[in-house]
C-alpha cells in the first residue's frame, strides 16, 4: 500500500471517529469546521477531551506531533 492510499484510509477512519462525538456532531457535515472544533478542544481542554474520546485525542496528537498532557505542567 502506498502512502497516498494509507493517508486516504486513515482520513476516512478519522472522519468516522469525528462524526461520533456528540457535543460537536452539528459540525460533522462540515469537516473543516469540525476539525477546528476538535483542535480547539484538544488545546483548551486536553484532559477532558482525552477522557471523552481517547482515540480522537491520540490521533490529533499524532497529527499535531505533540501531546499537551505530556508536555504541559498546567494540565495536571
Amino acid at each position: 500500500m502506498d502512502i497516498t492510499e494509507k493517508i486516504k484510509q486513515e482520513s476516512e477512519k478519522l472522519i468516522e471517529t469525528l462524526k461520533k462525538i456528540p457535543y460537536t456532531s452539528h459540525h460533522s457535515h462540515n469537516l473543516n469546521e469540525f476539525f477546528a472544533v476538535a483542535i480547539e478542544n484538544f488545546i483548551e481542554r486536553p484532559k477532558e477531551f482525552k477522557e471523552y474520546n481517547h482515540i480522537l485525542y491520540n490521533n490529533l496528537s499524532k497529527i499535531l506531533n505533540f501531546d499537551l498532557l505530556e508536555i504541559s505542567p498546567y494540565t495536571t
